[in-house]
């Protein structure tokens, strides 16, 4: 993310919204943002398709971080929901969105 619309952003208070993968091949973008502006409010857009383990731990690092989950059907098949996200979800309960 360029300097000027991240200083804005925190300035005002507003979420920056990154939409990259923690495993795909152009890196940690959430957490790169989190580490070069820190005192910023991301969210994560697509975190879904990672792993929830993996998001579990860029989500300890980062209490400025929101996760925007993406709409797909494999965080619950009926009313069962996967364990791993389960796990995420119980963890970090205020911090999930599904957009």
């Amino acid at each position: 993310m360029p300097q000027a619309p991240a200083q804005l952003a925190i300035r005002r208070g507003a979420v920056v919204r990154v939409a990259q993968a923690v495993s795909g091949a152009r890196g940690k973008a959430p957490e790169w943002t989190l580490v070069q502006w820190p005192e910023a409010r991301i969210l994560w857009a697509h975190s879904g398709f990672d792993r929830p383990e993996a998001v579990q731990a860029v989500l300890r690092r980062h209490p400025r971080l929101w996760c925007d989950l993406a709409f797909r059907g494999d965080h619950a098949s009926g009313s069962t929901v996967d364990p791993g996200w389960r796990a995420a979800f119980d963890e970090f309960p205020g911090r999930f969105m599904v957009g």
